[in-house]
C-alpha cells in the first residue's frame, strides 16, 4: 500500500439520518455532495428529488452549501444551487472548505497530500487542491465573494448562533 493508511470518512445513510438526525442542521455538502454532484452531472430532476427529501426531513434546518474554492465547476454548482434554492425555498449558506490556514501553506499541503497518497508531486499532482483557495478566509473576503448570493453569509451567522459547542480540555 502506498503512503499512509487512509482515515475512513464518516458516512450516514438516510435511515441513519432519520434515526439520529433530530435537531441537526444539514448542509448539502461540497461538489461530491448528493445534490451538488447531481447538478454537476446535469441531472436536475434527481437533484430536485433529493433536495425535496432533505427539505421534508429537516425543514428549515436544510441548506444548500455554497463554496468559493477557485474550481470552475464550483461556480457552476453554486449558481445552480442558488437558483434551485430560490425555486424550492431552500436557503443557501456560505462556507469555506479549509485545509490550511493561509494561502502560502497550499504548497506544503499539496506535498502532504502526495506523501499521504503515495504520489509523485511532479507527475500525479492532486488536481482537486490546485487552486490554492482552500484556506481560512476572513469575513470581509467571504462577504465579497458571496455578495451575489443573497442571504448566504447571513445564514452562516444564523447557523453559528444556533450551535452550542463546548470543548472540555484537561486542566
Amino acid at each position: 500500500q502506498k503512503g499512509q493508511q487512509q482515515i475512513p470518512k464518516f458516512l450516514i445513510d438516510r435511515a441513519g439520518l432519520d434515526q439520529y438526525g433530530k435537531d441537526w442542521i444539514i448542509l448539502s455538502g461540497g461538489l461530491k455532495g448528493e445534490v451538488p454532484y447531481k447538478l454537476l452531472m446535469d441531472d436536475e430532476e434527481e437533484a430536485i428529488t433529493t433536495a425535496k427529501w432533505f427539505q421534508s426531513r429537516f425543514k428549515d434546518n436544510y441548506y444548500f452549501e455554497l463554496q468559493d474554492n477557485g474550481l470552475p465547476e464550483q461556480d457552476h454548482v453554486n449558481q445552480a444551487l442558488y437558483a434551485l434554492g430560490e425555486k424550492l425555498g431552500i436557503p443557501v449558506v456560505a462556507t469555506c472548505d479549509a485545509h490550511y490556514l493561509t494561502p502560502d501553506q497550499a504548497d506544503a499541503h499539496e506535498i502532504f497530500q502526495c506523501i499521504e497518497n503515495g504520489r509523485n508531486l511532479d507527475f500525479d499532482r492532486p488536481k482537486s487542491l490546485t487552486p490554492k483557495e482552500f484556506y481560512v478566509k476572513d469575513p470581509a473576503l467571504m462577504h465579497a465573494r458571496f455578495e451575489r448570493f443573497t442571504g448566504a453569509c447571513a445564514n452562516t451567522l444564523k447557523i453559528a448562533d444556533q450551535c452550542d459547542l463546548q470543548f472540555k480540555f484537561k486542566d
